[in-house]
């Protein structure tokens, strides 16, 4: 029986070098240490970019100012890719600025189609909305809520403004009250799928864990506290019989100290097991997670000086707390990390740029180690393009769809399938 599992958070992370084109598939170097580097003999998938989509006035329907949230899932060679925009039509008055709209472009092959606009139970003057893409089985869908904005009284047979769609090919799959928190990432296995996100007790926090479990239409809840008074960045990863958690927490609201934590879930009821453990504490950037059968792994960005480095840990299932952080010998800096398992090996890509977001290339390797997968990346983003963002992955079989956000004058969504 398919089931669904999904844990929410509400409430609420680029260097330069020359590398080989986009096309370009050294074999894998395999790295288990700074000292110790070999050829392996898997070769590297081959990366066909997918058709780049602009998302401007015909597109969107308003001026866009802003693009993020990037997500994408993946299921066989068909993909569903999530964002939200903001903007506005040009105007100063009421209704004229759009604010967290969200938007989906349906991915075929490398054929990308038009975005629309997702169903939500937003109403009102210039509502927010939030989405998150996912699969069960081969079925993909797309969780979303809406939010009241001015004058935000539901039309008559609308939905009440936080109710929270599953949606398929953008029609109602299933329904529910709002839960309090908004849904974020997801992450499949086999036919099931997990995600994750938070909530909050009042305005500004304090901020909690809310795990959900769906099957066949029926939803149930378990909340636990999170670590902190301020938490963001979540992730999720699941195999058939583990799910793991890892989110980012500040002790005393935005100007406490910062942590990153794990934390595994029992499948069956969606209860955490233990408490959250601490990967790392400082200048941490969002965290990025994958599962093997009974290991989780760990990539995050972390500043060291000057720069922000790469680091990764790991969690076997069963041992009492994560492995200590280990700086990657490859890349000499990097942000936003993507991390996900490539048939027996793994997928990792980064922004490399300047840490305000003004510029970076995206970059993206593969390996039968993490550290193997860093030392192969090649430039993935093109090269005219100067501001390249926040890549992501999307596993599908054999293939893994890489997708990432464009801020050069039009904002714009490209990637790579990876075979």
């Amino acid at each position: 029986m398919r089931h669904l599992l999904l844990l929410v958070l509400a409430g609420c992370g680029q260097c330069k070098r020359a590398d080989p084109p986009v096309d370009a598939a050294p074999a894998l170097v395999v790295v288990s240490s700074a000292r110790d580097a070999r050829v392996s003999v898997t070769p590297a998938p081959s990366c066909t970019p997918i058709d780049r989509v602009t998302l401007d006035d015909a597109a969107i329907g308003f001026r866009v100012t802003d693009l993020v949230d990037v997500a994408v899932a993946a299921a066989n060679d068909e993909a569903v890719i999530t964002f939200a925009v903001d903007g506005n039509h040009g105007c100063d008055h009421d209704g004229c600025f759009e604010q967290h709209r969200a938007f989906a472009i349906d991915v075929d092959h490398s054929k990308t189609g038009r975005p629309y606009h997702l169903t939500t139970s937003a109403a009102g003057i210039s509502p927010s909305e939030f989405a998150a893409p996912g699969a069960l089985g081969s079925d993909l869908f797309v969780f979303t809520k809406g939010f009241r904005g001015a004058a935000g009284v539901p039309e008559p047979g609308h939905d009440a403004p936080g109710t929270e769609y599953q949606l398929q090919r953008n029609k109602i799959a299933h329904k529910w009250p709002d839960s309090g928190a908004n849904m974020r990432v997801t992450a499949s296995a086999g036919a099931g799928a997990w995600g994750v996100g938070l909530g909050e007790t009042e305005a500004f926090g304090p901020y909690f864990v809310r795990a959900f479990h769906f099957e066949s239409g029926a939803r149930t809840m378990e909340q636990f506290p999170a670590t902190g008074s301020l938490v963001d960045a979540p992730g999720v990863a699941a195999s058939p019989d583990h799910v793991v958690v890892v989110f980012r927490g500040k002790a005393n609201g935005r100007f406490g100290g910062t942590w990153l934590y794990a934390v595994w879930l029992d499948p069956a009821t969606a209860k955490p097991i233990g408490t959250p453990e601490a990967l790392a504490t400082g200048d941490v950037g969002a965290p990025t997670v994958t599962l093997g059968a009974d290991t989780a792994d760990f990539v995050w960005a972390q500043k060291t000086g000057a720069a922000y480095v790469l680091m990764r840990a790991s969690w076997a299932w069963g041992d009492p707390k994560p492995s200590a952080g280990v700086k990657l010998a490859a890349p000499a800096s990097g942000l936003a990390p993507a991390l996900a398992r490539a048939g027996n090996g793994f997928a990792l890509a980064w922004t490399e740029g300047d840490e305000k977001g003004t510029t970076g290339k995206i970059y993206a390797g593969f390996g039968d180690t993490i550290d193997a997968a860093a030392a192969s990346a090649i430039l993935r983003s093109s090269s005219d393009v100067k501001n390249a963002r926040d890549p992501e992955w999307a596993s599908s079989g054999t293939s893994t769809l890489l997708v990432w956000s464009e801020h050069d004058g039009p904002r714009r969504i490209a990637g790579a399938w990876c075979r």
